[in-house]
């Protein structure tokens, strides 16, 4: 009986053991060779932690004990453990702020293996458990350009070559899902919509900074972690790493080109601001274009802008509703106040009380090129029709079609069907219907509006 407990014992310890895995190495940092080297591990267990104590990594020269940084080694189910060098956090802080979900580890030793990972050899990593069992071994791959790090794909997908790939992050995801990982353990998954350029200070005054801010329109939270900003040149060289930072839902951040100037402006400035006071895409006030990417280089949102658009003002540039198109110049409208912006808060045209009742507007009306149709709704939740028909009853065009579109949406109608044919001029009604059966509340509105070419 005792022979197979302990049988049973040494198997479910093999197995935790064999749940740690390598995820990542920076071996080639853009930073301090002699600080910002990092390791991490993953533990792909779903039930059972394991305790690292006496666990070593290093390379076939050397090994280096795994040792605490902030009092703990376990490494819990689903977590990642950063393995830092330990003179990182007198001497560094590239990497931070460190998140606080990921177990932060450091070696015994002023560097990681022999003197650190090779740039022009490619050298193993190996991970060996207390009992000086090899746990893991990869063989990193030269040719990353500095500050890209190797990343595995399937994080129990072994450590062949075909399962690791360069990170697509300038600095890595260190203790952070994976820039490549295809799976869907992140929650933080968004369309293209979910977050917007919301505000753009382009032409400050003398001795103030530039800014950006975004605001993020859905209802759920996303990983700005790999994103990148930049002006009109689209090279990724050019391109500008946002901070890894988590936009809540209805949320707005900044970031900026200098924390001085922008602090002196805006001191009660209430959310997150990012600054970056290297490698700031300096935004040309004649005209350019304001771009955010994703990890993987999607372009999310695209704004053209130019001082003429300003009437000579020194103020920001404000979205006027986050649902019209960000292309259109007419969603776009100077600040209106004599604080010349409104970083990480409402714009300057922003409505908050809910209306008693629906309504339905359209302006200019008549119109020639285009008209803003908008409504606004006595509910938070809802779903609904926004249709035009033409005098013979005939549905023409739908820009809603039992969406969720909150309290408030703006359109811009341009005269054209749903095919993109222009229609003849005349009189078109506008028809919205907004349901939130939850509430049992149904809105019916209807506006006339006059197509003058």
């Amino acid at each position: 009986m005792a022979a197979i407990l302990f049988l049973l014992l040494s198997l479910t310890s093999s197995q935790a053991k064999a749940s740690v895995v390598l995820s990542e190495v920076m071996f080639d940092p853009s930073g301090s060779e002699y600080y910002d080297e990092y390791v991490e591990l993953f533990n792909t267990s779903e039930t059972e932690p394991v305790d690292l104590t006496g666990w070593a990594i290093g390379d076939d020269a050397e090994l280096d004990k795994i040792v605490e940084a902030d009092g703990d080694m376990v490494l819990g189910p689903g977590q990642f453990g950063l393995i830092l060098d330990p003179g990182y956090f007198e001497n560094s802080g590239r990497y931070d702020p460190l998140p606080d979900a990921a177990l932060i580890l450091t070696i015994d030793d002023a560097s990681f293996g022999k003197g650190g990972w090779s740039n022009s050899v490619a050298e193993p990593v190996i991970l060996k458990d207390a009992t000086g069992e090899e746990i893991a071994r990869f063989f990193y791959s030269l040719g990353n350009a500095p500050g890209f790090s190797d990343e595995k794909i399937l994080l129990d997908g072994g450590d062949s070559l075909g399962n690791w790939v360069d990170c697509r992050w300038h600095g890595g995801s260190p203790g952070r899902r994976n820039s490549v990982d295809p799976s869907e353990r992140d929650e933080t998954i968004y369309d293209a919509r979910d977050v917007v350029i919301n505000e753009v200070h382009f032409a400050p005054p003398a001795g103030e900074s530039e800014w950006v801010e975004l605001f993020n329109r859905s209802e759920r939270s996303v990983d700005l972690n790999g994103w990148t900003f930049s002006d009109e040149d689209s090279l990724s060289a050019k391109r500008m790493t946002i901070e890894p930072f988590a936009i809540a839902p209805g949320e707005y951040v900044v970031i900026a080109a200098d924390s001085v100037p922008f602090v002196q402006t805006f001191s009660d400035v209430r959310s997150e601001v990012l600054f970056i006071e290297q490698g700031w895409p300096a935004l040309n006030n004649s005209g350019d274009v304001a771009v955010i990417r994703d990890a993987t280089g999607k372009v999310i949102d695209r704004v053209s802008f130019g001082e003429d658009q300003l009437r000579g003002r020194r103020v920001s540039l404000e979205r006027i509703h986050p649902d019209l198109e960000s292309g259109d110049p007419d969603n776009w409208v100077a600040h209106v106040t004599m604080a010349g912006g409104s970083p990480s808060a409402r714009n300057s045209v922003f409505v908050e009380r809910l209306p008693t009742q629906a309504s339905l507007d359209a302006s200019p009306n008549p119109f020639d090129e285009r008209t803003i149709l908008s409504y606004r709704l006595p509910l938070t939740t809802a779903y609904a029709h926004l249709w035009i028909y033409n005098s013979y009853r005939q549905l023409v065009r739908k820009f809603l079609d039992a969406d969720p579109p909150g309290s408030e949406r703006a359109r811009v109608w341009d005269g054209r069907d749903d095919d993109g044919a222009r229609l003849p001029m005349g009189i078109y009604i506008v028809y919205l219907e907004a349901l939130n059966a939850k509430k049992g509340i149904l809105c019916r509105e209807k506006k006339a509006v006059v197509l003058a070419r």
